[in-house]
């Protein structure tokens, strides 16, 4: 069996998708590894002047090596916050470490450490590969 819950405020996106059952829904709102819908929230677009903190901010010291960070890739709870787990460019993943919300957000990767979308990715994992009965 496969449970699904949709806000209320979600409401006025199923308008736009009456023809798929709640499942292909969700597959596809989150088939990127982001929300779609919620892309759209202005809140989620990056400014000119965030960017341009976030490309300052990516490079970092490690082991007395430069790196760029790529991309933040998933997140885990600490004590009383959360760690993301980071790529870097031209690097494998096994050279992929965890940062500190706090390091990530005064390096200028506030919105991408407030998404929800790590939340969200996890909830549809685990509907999609529950055992039906």
């Amino acid at each position: 069996m496969v449970i699904g819950y949709v806000a209320q405020h979600a409401f006025h996106h199923i308008n736009q998708h009456l023809d798929m059952t709640a499942l292909e829904y969700m597959l596809w709102r989150y088939q990127t590894g982001e929300d779609l819908e919620d892309l759209d929230k202005a809140t989620r677009v990056i400014s000119e002047e965030e960017k341009k903190k976030m490309e300052d901010g990516a490079v970092i010291v490690v082991d007395g090596q430069k790196r760029r960070i790529k991309e933040v890739i998933s997140r885990k709870k600490s004590k009383q916050s959360y760690e993301y787990l980071v790529s870097f460019d031209g690097l494998s993943s096994s050279e992929d470490i965890y940062m500190s919300r706090e390091e990530l957000v005064k390096r200028g990767f506030e919105k991408v450490c407030s998404s929800e979308i790590f939340f969200h990715i996890n909830m549809l994992i685990a509907a999609v590969e529950s055992p039906r009965g």
